[in-house]
């Protein structure tokens, strides 16, 4: 198997916090699933790229997620969720700066945004409410020069400084 251009070096949770809500809970029969659904419209996303300030042509990244759903909740949905995750990646990929970038926002959220909702699910796995999945998202929604026909693009920050490093232990 080839490795991924594309390579999470290291990962952490900034904050994480899943509140359920006081509410009767309908029965659950959404498309076979027994989890309570909610829309990728409903779900607030911020994205913050990282660029070393040194590097002219960088190949180490970082990127910082939070998701929310704590200005959109629908009336029905018995969870109120927000998390914030950095990640820091490494590509080794001939492309300019701006397809290097594109892979790595791209991606690199996707990535993170997985190890989000596997939190939320274990999480919420012991609630009240029983397991709650967060669905797919697209991230391609992200890239730049998009078609005009495409919806609006999230917004995502771009900052220049040098990505974390892992802590060494004491």
């Amino acid at each position: 198997m080839k490795l991924s251009p594309l390579q999470m070096v290291h990962s952490q949770f900034e904050g994480i916090s899943l509140i359920a809500v006081e509410m009767e809970m309908p029965d659950l029969d959404t498309n076979g699933a027994p989890y309570p659904e909610i829309k990728g419209e409903h779900i607030n996303t911020e994205v913050i790229l990282g660029t070393p300030p040194d590097e002219s042509e960088p190949t180490r990244f970082s990127i910082k997620l939070s998701i929310d759903n704590l200005k959109v909740r629908p009336d029905d949905f018995p969870y109120m969720f927000a998390a914030k995750i950095e990640g820091i990646f490494n590509i080794d990929h001939d492309g300019d700066f701006t397809e290097r970038k594109r892979m790595v926002v791209i991606n690199g959220t996707a990535m993170l945004y997985g190890l989000i909702r596997e939190q939320f699910l274990m999480l919420s796995s012991r609630h009240k409410h029983g397991p709650m999945q967060l669905p797919s998202l697209d991230f391609r929604v992200l890239q730049e020069n998009k078609p005009d026909d495409q919806e609006p693009t999230p917004p995502v920050t771009v900052q220049t400084k040098k990505p974390a490093r892992k802590k060494k232990p004491a």
